[in-house]
């Protein structure tokens, strides 16, 4: 099936020293989300976890996929949802499981009280 040939190539892509990278980067969470989603993403890494130890880094989108959760994408609105099929969104919106429970990346002083009153329901 799909997830096969993907945790193929991502182990190739990755090797199996324990020194692979695999970079994310950003635009819209909800696309990211919706194609990582759809092509299994989060379980072939999670099967490539078992073969070797690798690092992921993620900007923006990328670094909100790899939590539990990608609810923060919500938080600031900067990202449009309608870019995916509506019913998709009725799901949850699971990240990669990467980092418990989010990431909300940008963070600075001018959302220090989006992310106290928003985080309480992670």
């Amino acid at each position: 099936g799909g997830r096969v040939k993907l945790t193929t190539a991502l182990t190739s892509a990755l090797g199996t020293d324990g020194n692979g990278l695999l970079f994310v980067d950003g635009g819209n969470t909800f696309w990211l989300w919706y194609h990582a989603k759809a092509a299994g993403l989060a379980a072939a890494l999670q099967e490539v976890r078992r073969i070797t130890p690798f690092a992921y880094a993620g900007v923006s989108a990328g670094a909100i996929l790899a939590g539990r959760t990608c609810d923060t994408a919500y938080w600031k609105g900067w990202d449009d949802p309608t870019v995916v099929p509506e019913e998709a969104l009725e799901e949850s919106l699971d990240g990669l499981g990467l980092v418990e429970p989010a990431v909300f990346p940008h963070h600075g002083p001018r959302w220090a009280e989006t992310v106290a009153e928003c985080s309480q329901s992670l």
